[in-house]
């Protein structure tokens, strides 16, 4: 009896003193983030890497990122149709600029069309002055008298209006071939007259009284010169001028002089 008392006894102390080893060995045993995790001491190096994050240096400078809050599918949904129809206007308004330019292109193109068309017209139908020739023809109402008849014609579609010719005529030496003789202040302009298209008209001009054969065997040559000055049916000034000499023989024509004949023909 006083064995199994004792057994007892000595079982129950031994139980009691596992158990406090145990309870004491949990009380002193680091966990296992303890373990993983051992505490730091916060450092002067570790303070001044976070002064620097805070405010940084040049070697490491402070960035401040701004986030913005997250929009409502609404106010995504307006957005992008706003920016579609912002779109949309754009290329309207370059459409609409485009046609604009191409508009004003066309109407320039239309107006020079108009233009040469007019330019071409007026070529095509104006009146067309020229003289076809001169002749030294004795003056039937008096003796020894001669005057100088101008065969001028109008090659044109339309009639020239207000034609007046001043004339000039003299005999003289020869002259070079490039001399201009000048207007005289004896020099009068004839009444104006109209010469319808394809119509000749003979222009009058008095030489004077002299001998033929005298004055041709002094050396000597008869001159016509002058300027004739028209309208058309476009209301355009226009003149033609000429310059032609006679050598007295028998041809009793004029010829051209090199000098002297020139027209408006634009």
């Amino acid at each position: 009896m006083l064995k199994i008392r004792s057994l007892l006894t000595a079982l129950l102390l031994a139980t009691l003193c596992v158990g406090s080893v145990l309870a004491q060995s949990q009380s002193t045993s680091p966990t296992g983030r303890e373990q993983s995790s051992p505490e730091q001491k916060p450092s002067a190096d570790g303070q001044q890497n976070g002064d620097d994050q805070r405010h940084g240096t040049e070697q490491r400078p402070f960035v401040v990122k701004t986030i913005s809050t997250p929009e409502t599918q609404d106010e995504a949904s307006r957005d992008a149709i706003y920016q579609q129809q912002r779109t949309a206007n754009r290329h309207v308004v370059e459409l609409g600029i485009g046609a604009i330019i191409f508009g004003a292109l066309q109407t320039i193109a239309l107006f020079f069309t108009f233009g040469i068309m007019r330019k071409t017209a007026i070529r095509q139908l104006r009146a067309y002055i020229f003289v076809e020739t001169a002749v030294l023809t004795r003056n039937p109402n008096g003796a020894g008298s001669w005057e100088v008849h101008l065969l001028v014609k109008n090659f044109g579609a339309t009639p020239a209006r207000k034609l007046a010719p001043t004339l000039e005529r003299d005999i003289k030496k020869e002259i070079g071939r490039d001399v201009l003789l000048p207007f005289s202040k004896d020099a009068k302009t004839q009444k104006p007259q109209i010469i319808a298209p394809g119509q000749t008209i003979t222009i009058r001009c008095p030489m004077g009284n002299f001998d033929w054969g005298v004055t041709r065997a002094a050396g000597n040559k008869a001159y016509v010169w002058g300027r004739i000055d028209y309208v058309d049916a476009f209301k355009r000034k226009r003149w033609v001028t000429l310059q032609m000499v006679h050598d007295l023989h028998d041809v009793d024509q004029f010829y051209f002089c090199e000098a002297g004949n020139d027209s408006r023909l634009p």
